[in-house]
C-alpha cells in the first residue's frame, strides 16, 4: 500500500480472540499495531527496544523495562501498576519487545528470525547453522549473542553480530570486528 510515495506495508494476525494489525514505515520496522480497533504506537530507545506504547491520543500507556540481556523485567502501565502476567492488557498482547523482536510469553524467548535467542542463558538456543571459521575463534560459539556484549552490540536477525550504533554509524573497525565473529558463507550476505 502507498502512502505519501512511501510503501507501507501491514501484516495481520488473529488468535481466534484478538485481531492485530501491525503498520511498518517505509524501511520495514514496526510503527504502531492495531488491537480490535485500536491503534498503538511503538516507544523505542536507541537501540532498538520497545520501552513503551502509546495510545492514538499521544498518552504513553505501557512501559517495559529490560535487563540487559533482554530478560523482561516488568510491564507498567500507565499509572505504574505491574501488568507484567496480566494476559488481558495491551502491554502483555504485545509480542514485540527488546530489540524489536518478537517475543514469545509462554516460553520467554525472542524470535531472530533465523533463530530463537533465550534471554535467560544470554544464548541462542539453536547453533548458528553456518559455523565458525578458521583462525576466528569468536565465530566457534555456535551459540553466543552479540559476542557475550548485549550492551554495545545488537543482532537482530541471528546471524551477525553489529556495534548498536546506527549502521551508518558503524566504522571500518566495528564493521571488521562484527565480521570476525561470522563465517565466511555468512558474510556474503551483507555484501
Amino acid at each position: 500500500m502507498k502512502n505519501n510515495d512511501k510503501e507501507i506495508k501491514y501484516t495481520f494476525e488473529d488468535n481466534g480472540t484478538d485481531k492485530i494489525y501491525y503498520t511498518y514505515d517505509s524501511v520495514g520496522d514496526l510503527v504502531s499495531f492495531n488491537l480490535n480497533s485500536v491503534e498503538y504506537y511503538y516507544i523505542r530507545n536507541v537501540q532498538g527496544d520497545i520501552i513503551g506504547l502509546f495510545d492514538n491520543t499521544g498518552i504513553q500507556i505501557v512501559s517495559y523495562t529490560y535487563d540487559s540481556w533482554g530478560k523482561l523485567t516488568n510491564i507498567k502501565d500507565q499509572n505504574g501498576t505491574d501488568v507484567t502476567n496480566s494476559k488481558e492488557h495491551v502491554g502483555y498482547k504485545n509480542p514485540y519487545r527488546y530489540r524489536g523482536c518478537r517475543y514469545d510469553s509462554e516460553t520467554g524467548i525472542y524470535y531472530l528470525q533465523s533463530r530463537y535467542y533465550n534471554p535467560e542463558w544470554g544464548r541462542f538456543i539453536n547453533a548458528d547453522a553456518l559455523g565458525g571459521e578458521v583462525g576466528e575463534i569468536l565465530t566457534h560459539n555456535i551459540f553466543a549473542y552479540c559476542v557475550n556484549s548485549p550492551v554495545s552490540m545488537e543482532d537482530s536477525d541471528g546471524f551477525r553480530p553489529m556495534f548498536a550504533a546506527n549502521p551508518s554509524e558503524e566504522t571500518a573497525e566495528m564493521r571488521a570486528y562484527s565480521f570476525a565473529c561470522m563465517s565466511e558463507v555468512n558474510m556474503k550476505r551483507y555484501e
